[in-house]
């Protein structure tokens, strides 16, 4: 065997007892055992126990001896975190605390494990962050609601459930298709649509009576949502116009000042991202009409494009365009 094999072999021997350990203690034999079964052959004692000394005094690894058995009393490879992302992660345990979740602040303090130790131990300091003006909802008696909710959100499937609203004395009944769960001033909101019926509701997640029931999923095609938009077009896009969005009513001619020859579209699209990607190509011959926080967007772009188009036309110098030409 050449000293680079050698040295290949020392590497993958010591990876291999790191992954060992990083599962549980092991005994010597334990060790010898395992290695015989993954590389082939079985090291001497000598060996193996080099291998642990070098993990530890060259490396640094946290290694041990308990009860005779060879320890790794940290992470191998711990994950460190930022300040920004150790502080929000502080925070977020705090929030899960203060919820009474303990089964997700046990499963994300378990995740911590993986930290070096000064960083547990700066999760550790209480922290005086005050999350709402009010006392916050304990949420353990309603996991179960929260766990079906989330899994009728992912495969877009309808529930049931009554609801008593504040200024009511009998709870409701409601089938709802629920889009998303949102937390707004200390408490948990659904976010849905009614069957039937096209405007956003939302739930307080707490005052929801008793189980929520899954209803059955409908393994038929469901009309999509739909978002009204609507903009001006003039010029060669005009010209040569053709429907493209979900939804589209006959172009109107809506001449301005400008542009005798605009048209205006009134359409509905099932989504706002693609629809945006579509108008960005109609420029400079488009004008967001509708939602506003589009036509906001539309006139930050146009500003910026009518900057840049006057910084590549703006005058040269006589003394830069001499220099420009070698004069």
């Amino acid at each position: 065997m050449t000293r680079r094999q050698s040295s290949y072999t020392a590497t993958e021997r010591m990876l291999n007892l790191l992954r060992y350990l990083s599962e549980k203690p092991h005994s010597m034999a334990e060790l010898r055992d395992r290695l015989a079964c993954d590389m082939g052959h079985q090291p001497d004692r000598v060996t193996v126990q080099k291998d642990l000394s070098r993990l530890k005094d060259w490396w640094s690894f946290p290694l041990d001896v308990i009860d005779n058995k060879r320890v790794l009393t940290a992470p191998a490879f711990p994950v460190r975190l930022s300040n920004t992302t150790l502080e929000a992660l502080r925070i977020a345990l705090k929030f899960l605390e203060d919820t009474k979740l303990s089964s997700a602040v046990a499963a994300l303090t378990e995740i911590t494990q993986l930290l070096p130790e000064p960083q547990r131990q700066t999760l550790q300091r209480r922290t005086e962050f005050t999350f709402a003006p009010q006392v916050l909802v304990d949420f353990s008696s309603h996991h179960s609601n929260i766990t079906k909710l989330e899994q009728a959100i992912r495969v877009y499937q309808q529930v049931e459930f009554n609801y008593l609203a504040r200024e009511r004395e009998q709870p409701i009944h409601h089938q709802i298709e629920p889009m998303s769960l949102d937390w707004k001033d200390g408490r948990l909101y659904l976010i849905g649509y009614k069957i039937g019926k096209n405007n956003e509701q939302s739930f307080r997640v707490d005052r929801i009576v008793g189980e929520i029931k899954l209803l059955p999923c409908k393994f038929v095609p469901k009309p999509p949502r739909t978002y009204p938009i609507a903009f001006r077009i003039w010029g060669p896009i005009a010209k040569d116009y053709q429907k493209r969005f979900y939804q589209e009513d006959k172009p109107l001619c809506a001449p301005c000042d400008r542009h005798s020859d605009a048209l205006l579209i009134n359409a509905l699209t099932t989504n706002y991202f693609w629809a945006k990607r579509r108008l960005l190509g109609y420029l400079p011959y488009v004008e967001i009409i509708q939602p506003d926080w589009l036509v906001k967007e539309f006139r930050e772009i146009a500003a910026e494009m009518a900057q840049l188009y006057l910084n590549q036309t703006s005058p040269v110098s006589l003394p830069q365009a001499a220099e420009e030409k070698g004069i």
